[in-house]
């Protein structure tokens, strides 16, 4: 009895702290190739802060996934961009609940 309900305690935890996500997308310039994008993720992810980084190289935009209670704000994550070489142009910071991508594909 002990472990179904540890289990369901489990379950149902992990759906309400993905809402709590933050995630911060940022216009890119400057992106000319694959290494380009794999030297921007790599710099992105070395902070803190930052759990994960999506960047489209097609799109010109990057798609930064936040930590659990992260303090690192737009203008520090675009500082991180220009450090790497590239520009920085609109960003959008969302709750993971509140993106608009979640209830269609991007």
């Amino acid at each position: 009895m002990k472990i179904l309900i540890f289990t369901a305690l489990l379950f149902f935890s992990f759906p309400s702290m993905a809402k709590h996500e933050q995630v911060v997308d940022i216009d890119l310039s400057g992106l000319t190739c694959s290494f380009c994008v794999y030297g921007l993720k790599k710099n992105l992810e070395k902070h803190d802060d930052v759990k994960k980084a999506e960047i489209s190289l097609k799109q010109n935009k990057t798609r930064i996934h936040l930590k659990s209670g992260a303090k690192v704000t737009e203008e520090e994550l675009k500082e991180i961009i220009k450090d790497a070489g590239f520009g920085s142009g609109e960003s959008q910071h969302y709750g993971r609940a509140e993106h608009p991508c979640e209830s269609t594909p991007c």
